[in-house]
């Protein structure tokens, strides 16, 4: 819309509407423009848009995340991998370093559970609690 027509139509529509539009110009979803960054050509921002999608639990960057798997860089991959596991609680076997054959078998079986429906965001209490998870000792190592 041109400005001078959206001034008119502000001129005559409620001030709450006003509001809204006003708000939602200024950056109402910025989920939108996360998920854009996901494809983005640095590293940096893919793995930066990553991590806004998960803490935002952002449902329909799951599909990017997925694509994102067979990223060229172990940065993003790793992130990815993380992201998707933080938000679904499944993992399907992928490991960000393992080799691109070992790699491409676990990104279709997310693939297939995409297909299929399986992927669900998990509650947001389970996501902190995993995050908390211990990681075990190593043999040898101090108490």
């Amino acid at each position: 819309m041109a400005p001078m027509r959206l001034r008119k139509w502000a001129g005559r529509a409620c001030p709450a509407a006003v509001v809204s539009v006003v708000a939602c110009l200024g950056g109402c979803d910025q989920g939108a423009t996360r998920r854009r960054q996901l494809s983005s050509e640095n590293p940096l921002d893919r793995s930066e848009a990553i991590v806004h999608a998960c803490d935002a639990r952002d449902l329909r960057s799951v599909h990017k995340l997925v694509a994102l798997l067979d990223d060229r860089s172990d940065a993003v991959r790793m992130y990815a991998i993380q992201a998707l596991h933080r938000l679904c609680g499944a993992d399907y076997g992928y490991r960000y370093y393992a080799r691109a054959a070992e790699r491409e078998a676990a990104i279709e079986r997310w693939r297939q559970a995409l297909r299929d429906g399986e992927i669900t965001l998990r509650p947001p209490a389970a996501a902190v609690a995993s995050d908390r998870e211990e990681v075990p000792a190593t043999a040898g190592a101090a108490p």
